[in-house]
Parts: structure tokens; sequence; C-alpha cells
């Protein structure tokens, strides 16, 4: 998703009819959450048959996911060979409008807008990498309650799925619009992250659930307007470019040590609540 996430919000969006930039751009965000529902249930679907750590899970089980995804590579095969350039560049490649540099020319000519769209970026990423390391850390290890676990993040796939689009469809192609919808999303983590931790460490299956459902479900509002907003900050000859550099630049950092490094030593020495402060405070 990280390396196609670009082209295919590009496409989506240079697709899309005049005023529904923001529905549009979306379902490249629909597909990360729609990939979260199928890995869990495919790993669900493990746990209640083979079981996860069976010895026949680890001789032969863990390879049948990666033989069903083979579907999904010929589908992406088909896509990427059948796919035709969207409208407006094929204009711009038609009055050789297109840089032979285009990475060298967004950096030079919109240099700014490239970390500015990695910073909006960063958010979202950051809070699903970040906020990874307690909720990870605090799925039981007994079968029944592993079984909860996928159920619930199952659960937060879907919410994260259905929050994207409701909080895309009112983007158009103004930036601003999207901007603003961002700022909700993100403004609204930061009280969440003093909630989170004490759901989880109640120890029932049902607050846990809830817990990463809550995060994932103010993800969706803070990056579902995305793949309408980082496109439209670039001109149409390197959005590609503006674009990819921007994501994989957010993308880069959202594994920083506030997450694994300093999450686990807070925890060991403060307890759960000084995660919280740490959720609270960095990449605001």
């Amino acid at each position: 998703m990280g390396g196609e996430w670009a082209g295919s919000a590009l496409l989506s969006a240079e697709y899309a009819p005049g005023g529904r930039r923001g529905l549009y751009g979306m379902f490249t965000l629909l597909g990360g959450g729609v990939a979260g529902v199928m890995s869990s249930l495919t790993f669900l679907g493990v746990n209640v048959t083979i079981g996860e750590y069976s010895p026949e899970f680890l001789q032969w089980g863990w390879r049948v996911p990666f033989l069903i995804s083979g579907v999904l590579i010929a589908l992406a095969l088909y896509v990427r060979l059948n796919i035709d350039e969207t409208p407006v560049f094929a204009e711009e490649k038609a009055r050789d409008l297109v840089p032979k540099a285009p990475l060298a020319e967004v950096f030079r000519l919109q240099g700014r807008e490239i970390f500015l769209a990695a910073g909006s970026v960063l958010g979202s990423m950051g809070v699903s990498a970040t906020w990874a390391t307690p909720i990870s850390r605090c799925t039981p290890t007994r079968t029944w309650a592993i079984r909860v676990a996928s159920s619930g993040r199952s659960a937060c796939s879907v919410v994260w799925s259905a929050s994207r689009p409701w909080w895309s469809r009112p983007v158009c192609a103004i930036a601003s619009a999207a901007a603003g919808i961002m700022l909700v999303g993100w403004a609204a983590c930061v009280p969440w992250a003093f909630v989170v931790l004490p759901l989880i460490d109640t120890g029932k299956p049902a607050l846990y659930a809830v817990a990463i459902v809550g995060t994932f479900a103010i993800s969706g509002i803070g990056s579902g307007p995305t793949g309408a907003f980082i496109p439209e900050l670039f001109a149409t000859r390197y959005r590609y470019s503006g674009s990819a550099m921007s994501i994989n630049l957010a993308g880069v950092n959202r594994w920083g040590p506030a997450g694994p490094l300093i999450a686990g030593t807070l925890l060991a020495t403060y307890g759960s609540w000084s995660i919280g402060v740490m959720l609270a405070a960095p990449r605001r």
C-alpha cells in the first residue's frame, strides 16, 4: 500500500468528476482498512482452525495466508497492465510539459509543500504506529483472548474504513476543507491518548475492543481527506513525485523512537499513564 499510495490517490482524484475528489480520493485509504479486515479475519480463521501457536502452524499453516495472497497479486498485475493515464496528465504530456527530472523540479519549486504534506500525513502514521505498541503489548496469550483481540482488530478496521468515506465526502477540490477535517481528527487524538490505555489496562475484552476501535475511528477522521488533500497541493506535471515523496518522508519517520523505544521505557518506569502523556505531546 505504501508503494502504490501516491499513484492510486492520483488516479482516483484526477479521474474524479468535478466536486467529488474527496469521495473518490478516499478509496485508496479505504483499501488499507479493508486490508486490515482481511488480514485480521485470516489469522482469526487460522487461530480457530489450526491454532497460531500449534506445531502445525509453525510447520506449514503460516504459508496458507501467503498462498491466498497470490490472488491479490494477480489482480494488482491486471490493474497495472490495463490502467490508462489520467486525462489531465495525458494533456500535460501531449503539450510536452512533463519535466525530465520531476523530483528535482518539485523540490525546487514546491519544497515547502512536500514537508507540509508529509507533516499532515505523519499524524495518521504516527497514531497507528505509536499506538500499536501499547495496544499490542496488551494482547493476552490465551487462545480465547487472542480470538477476541483479532475480532477487535477486525472491528477497528471496519470502523476505520467506514469513518474515512464519511469524512472524505465533504472535501471537494478545496485543500483548506480537507485540512480542517484533518485537524479535527488530530485534535481529538489528544484527549483520547489519556483514555485508551486505562481502557486496555482493565483487562476486559469489551473495553479492549472499545480502545482499539476508538483509536482507529479517530485516525480515520484525521486521515480520510488525505487522498484529496495531498495531490491538490502539487502541479500536475510533478504531482506524482511530490505526493510520493511526501508520503514516504512521513513513512520513514513514523516508526521513530516515540513508539517502540520510549513507550516501553515509560511503561516499565512510570506505568501506562505516562504513555498517554507521550501520545498527546509529540507530532501535534
